[in-house]
C-alpha cells in the first residue's frame, strides 16, 4: 500500500508548544490549511490543543510508520488559510492552565488545578516538598506520586509550584521510582465506547491493566462485545463495587493479549471520542465502489462477497453503466447509497492504462493494476484501472490519459513535434503529449520559439528533449502571431496601406514606393481590412527627406570617381556636365529616386555640354611606386594613352619609372608615390619614357641632419616635398590631390625641424646682471635683443 498520510502541525499561538516530530490524523487527508480546533482539551508531543484556538497543519505525504495521533479531523475547521482568523482565539487569552490530579495510589479522588505550563507533558510527578500541600481538601504528600493530566484552560484553584515536583514516568503502572502503594483489590470497568454500558470485571489474574481504549476482538464473554471500550480501573469501595463480597461476586475479565483479546488504541486516554474513527465495530461496514472512469460513491449495502474484484449493478430504475470496483472503506462513510444490487453477470475488468499528472495536485486517488487504492500527491505518472481522482486548484495540475499499460508499466511513446512555421522537427517522449495527439491541437512550448504540431513519431527518437506546454490552439493559423504592417502616407493621414510584405527591416521609417508615394511604416498585429503589394525604393527618417527630389552626378567623363547624391536643386543641370566645388571631376546630372548618403554641393562655373569642353587632358607624368606594406597590392593605373594598366607589387617592392596620367587603384596610406616630370613621347608614335633626370648632388656617406635621426629627418622632408609637389601641379596642370587629408601635419613637422635646425648646438646660455635689470637668461643687457637659445 502506499502508506499513512502523516502532518506536522504547529499552534497559531507560540505558548501552546511547537511540534516534537510529526503526527498521524486518523482517517483524514486534509489539505494544508489553518484550522480551528474544537475538541477538549489534549497534549501530543508537546502540542497544547484547546478549543477555540488555531493551528496549521502541512500535509508532509505518505509514510509507513505510524506517528502519535492527533486528534481527529472531525475536531477541526478551516480558519481560510490565516492564523488572523475571526474565529480563531486570541493568543493572549490563554488563561491558566487546568490540570486533574490524583494520586497514584488513590485514584478515587481527582481534583482540578491551576498548575505552571512545565505540566503540559501528561505524566507522574513526585511532590518534593518538605511539608505536606493542602488545596481544596486534596493533599500533596511529600514523596509521593501523583498523575497530572493537562486538562485545558481556564480559571481555578492554584496548586504548588512545578520546583517542587520531579518527572518520573508516562503514568502510575509504568514508573518505578514511585513507593508502593498499600495492596487493594481493584475492579475493572469497560465503558462502551458505542453506548452507555458499563461492564464491570475483576481482573484476570494472569493480566496487568492499563486505563485507556481498546477495542475487544475475544469471544464474547461477560457482556464484552467485539467493539471498543474505554477501561478504568478502580479501587474496591469506591462504587459501585463497594466491598469485599461485592469485588468476589464480579465475574473475571478475559486474560489481556494483544492482537488476541485486545487491540490497543491507547493506555493512556480513555475519551472513546477521540478513536471514533479507528473503532469500526461501532458502524455498520461501508464499502467504495470505483468506476472505470473514476467515479466512486459508498454504500452500506453488504458487499462482502464482491471485494476486490468487478461488478456490475443496478438500482431500481435498472442497470447502472460502468464496470465497477469494490473495496472496504475504512474511514467515513459518506453519502452512502442503499439503493443498489449487484448482477449476477461479471463485467470485463477495467484496462489497465497509464496516467499522468503534471503540475501540483492536493490529492491522487485512484485504484492501481493490483487492484490497491492508492493516495498520493504532486505529480505522478502510474498505471490504474480508474481514472484518478484529483483535488486541488484548477490550472494547476493536468491529467493526462496515455495507452494500455503493459506488464503494469507505461509504454514510452515518441512524439514528433514540427514548427508550423519553420518546419523544424524535434522529438520527445513526454507521455503527457498524448492529448495533444488525440485533439490534434497545437502547442506552444517553454524554451522554443514558434508554434508545434504533435504526431506520434513511427521512427526511433532521436536526441528526444523534455518539453513544458504553455499554451495550446487548435490550429497553426490560430497559434502563428499575425505579423502584418500598416503604411501611412506622410501627406495624407486618410491614405493607409496594409501588407503582409517583411518590412520589419523599414519599422519606424519612411519609404518611397514605386508609385512616388512616401509611407509611415508601423508593425500591427492584427488582421489588415485590405492588403496592398507595395515596391520600396529607398527608406529614410523623415518624411520631407522622403519627398524630395534627389540628383545622382556621375562621373561619365573618366568612369573613375563614385557617383555622388545630392539634395540640392540641380533641375537646371539635367543631362548637362558640371563641376562642383571642392572637386575637379566633370558630374553629368541625373535624377534618381535611391540617393546614398546625400549631401549638398555647390556648382562650380558653367554648365558643358561635353567631357572635352569640361576635363581639360590629363598631363603624362613620369611615377615609381613603393608598396610599403606587409602585404603583396594589386595596383591600376591609366597610361599616357588612355589605356588601363594592372601593376602589381610584392611588400616593400617599388615599381621601375612609368608613364602615367593617373592611377585608378593605389594605397596612399602605406604606399610611397615619387614624381619625375612629364613624360615624353619618343620618334615611335604612342610610346612615352621618363625623362633623364641628372642627380644635383650625391650624399657622401656619413652625412648628418640637425634636430633628429637622419631616417625621421629624410621621411618629413620627402613627406612634405611630395605635398609642394602636388600643389604646384594643381597649380599648373589642374591635377587635384585626392588625399590631402594629412598635409597640412606633414608640412607642420617641416617647418619644426627647420625651426629646430636654426638652434646654435655651442651656444651656452648664462644669466647676466646688467643695468639694475634682473638677470636674463638670454641677453645682455637691457633692451638687448634676445637671441634664440639652445632647445633641448
Amino acid at each position: 500500500m502506499a502508506g499513512i498520510p502523516y502532518y506536522s502541525i504547529t499552534p497559531c499561538c507560540p505558548d501552546l508548544g511547537t511540534p516534537t516530530g510529526f503526527f498521524n490524523i486518523p482517517d483524514a487527508l486534509l489539505g494544508n490549511d489553518v484550522y480551528v480546533y474544537n475538541g477538549p482539551a489534549a497534549v501530543v508531543n508537546g502540542v497544547l490543543f484547546i478549543s477555540g484556538f488555531c493551528y496549521s497543519i502541512e500535509y508532509e505525504g505518505l509514510s509507513i510508520t505510524n506517528y502519535n495521533d492527533a486528534p481527529t479531523p472531525a475536531t477541526y475547521t478551516s480558519a481560510d488559510k490565516t492564523c488572523n482568523f475571526s474565529g480563531c482565539a486570541e493568543c493572549d487569552s490563554i488563561g491558566p492552565y487546568l490540570f486533574e490530579v490524583y494520586a497514584c495510589c488513590d485514584s478515587s479522588e481527582v481534583v482540578t488545578l491551576n498548575l505552571d505550563a512545565d505540566f503540559t507533558t501528561d505524566a507522574v510527578y513526585s511532590y518534593d516538598g518538605l511539608v505536606p500541600f493542602t488545596v481544596g481538601g486534596f493533599t500533596f504528600e511529600p514523596n509521593s506520586c501523583y498523575q497530572i493530566t493537562f486538562a485545558g484552560v481556564g480559571t481555578g484553584t492554584a496548586g504548588p509550584d512545578f520546583r517542587d515536583f520531579s518527572f518520573q514516568g508516562p503514568n502510575c503502572f509504568t514508573t518505578e521510582n514511585c513507593p508502593d502503594c498499600p495492596t487493594t483489590d481493584q475492579y475493572l470497568a469497560f465503558a462502551s465506547c458505542c453506548s452507555n454500558t458499563i461492564v464491570y470485571l475483576r481482573p484476570h489474574s494472569t493480566s496487568d491493566y492499563l486505563e485507556g481504549v481498546y477495542e475487544y476482538l475475544g469471544t464474547p464473554v461477560n457482556g464484552l462485545q467485539n467493539i471498543c471500550y474505554s477501561l478504568t480501573i478502580h479501587d474496591v469501595g469506591v462504587a459501585p463495587i463497594n466491598d469485599i463480597a461485592e469485588y468476589a461476586a464480579l465475574p473475571e475479565a478475559p486474560a489481556f493479549v494483544e492482537d488476541v483479546t485486545f487491540n490497543t488504541f491507547s493506555d493512556t486516554n480513555t475519551n472513546c471520542a477521540d478513536y471514533s474513527l479507528e473503532c469500526p465495530s461501532c458502524k455498520k461496514p461501508c464499502y467504495t465502489l470505483y468506476s472505470c472512469d473514476g467515479i466512486f460513491f459508498n454504500t452500506t449495502v453488504d458487499m462482502s462477497d464482491y471485494v476486490g474484484t468487478f461488478v456490475s449493478i443496478s438500482n431500481s430504475d435498472g442497470p447502472i453503466a460502468g464496470t465497477w470496483y469494490v473495496l472496504v472503506n475504512a474511514g467515513n462513510c459518506n453519502n452512502a447509497i442503499e439503493d443498489i444490487t449487484v448482477d449476477r453477470t461479471s463485467p470485463e475488468p477495467c484496462d489497465c492504462r497509464c496516467f499522468e499528472v503534471t503540475g501540483f495536485a492536493k490529492n491522487i486517488i485512484y485504484i492501481n493494476c493490483d487492484g490497491e487504492l492508492v493516495k498520493t500527491f504532486g505529480s505522478a505518472k502510474f498505471c490504474a484501472f480508474t481514472y484518478p481522482f484529483v483535488t486541488g486548484t484548477a490550472g494547476q495540475y493536468q491529467v493526462t490519459e496515455g495507452g494500455k499499460c503493459v506488464d503494469g508499466e507505461c509504454p514510452i511513446l515518441c512524439y514528433k513535434l514540427s514548427n508550423c512555421d519553420t518546419g523544424e522537427i524535434i522529438y520527445s517522449t513526454l507521455q503527457s503529449l498524448s492529448q495533444y495527439v488525440t485533439t490534434s491541437t497545437v502547442i506552444q512550448i517553454a524554451g522554443y520559439d514558434g508554434c508545434w504540431q504533435v504526431d506520434i513519431s513511427e521512427e526511433a527518437c532521436d536526441c528526444p528533449v523534455n518539453v513544458i506546454v504553455v499554451k495550446e490552439f487548435t490550429s497553426c493559423p490560430d497559434c502563428l502571431p499575425i505579423v502584418a504592417y500598416k503604411l501611412t502616407n506622410c501627406e495624407n493621414s486618410s491614405d493607409i496601406k496594409y501588407t503582409y510584405q517583411d518590412l520589419s527591416l523599414f519599422v519606424g521609417e519612411y519609404i518611397k514606393t514605386e508609385d512616388c508615394g512616401c509611407f509611415f511604416v508601423e508593425l500591427i498585429d492584427f488582421q489588415p481590412p485590405s492588403i496592398t503589394t507595395v515596391v520600396i525604393l529607398t527608406s529614410f527618417t523623415s518624411c520631407p527627406d522622403c519627398l524630395r527630389q534627389y540628383y545622382a552626378l556621375v562621373d561619365t567623363c573618366n568612369r573613375i570617381e563614385d557617383t555622388v547624391y545630392t539634395y540640392t536643386d540641380l533641375s537646371a543641370y539635367l543631362g548637362q556636365i558640371i563641376k562642383i566645388q571642392g572637386c575637379d571631376t566633370c558630374w553629368t546630372v541625373e535624377e534618381t529616386e535611391v540617393p546614398i548618403n546625400p549631401g549638398i554641393v555647390t556648382v562650380n562655373g558653367l554648365a558643358y555640354e561635353t567631357c572635352e569642353e569640361c576635363t581639360p587632358p590629363l598631363p603624362c607624368l613620369c611615377n615609381r611606386m613603393t608598396n610599403y606594406s606587409s602585404t603583396d597590392k594589386e595596383y591600376q593605373y591609366i597610361d599616357c594613352n588612355d589605356n588601363t594598366i594592372n601593376l602589381k607589387l610584392g611588400a616593400g617592392e617599388t615599381s621601375g619609372k612609368i608613364c602615367v596620367k593617373t592611377w585608378v587603384v593605389d594605397y596612399p596610406d602605406t604606399d610611397n608615390l615619387e614624381v619625375f616630370g612629364e613624360c615624353e613621347l619618343t620618334n615611335t608614335p604612342d610610346v612615352y619614357t621618363c625623362p633623364i633626370v641628372t642627380p644635383k648632388r650625391k650624399i657622401k656617406p656619413g652625412y648628418s641632419v640637425p634636430t633628429c635621426d637622419t631616417e625621421k629627418w629624410e621621411n618629413i622632408t620627402c613627406r612634405s616635398s611630395e605635398i609642394l609637389y602636388k600643389q604646384v601641379m594643381t597649380l599648373r596642370y589642374g591635377i587635384s590631390n585626392c588625399c590631402p587629408d594629412e598635409d597640412d601635419k606633414w608640412l607642420i613637422k617641416k617647418e619644426l625641424i627647420d625651426l629646430a635646425a636654426l638652434v646654435d648646438p655651442d651656444y651656452v646660455c648664462a644669466p647676466v646682471q646688467s643695468c639694475g635689470c634682473p638677470p636674463s637668461s638670454c641677453g645682455c643687457g637691457c633692451n638687448s635683443t634676445l637671441k634664440t637659445c639652445n632647445s633641448q
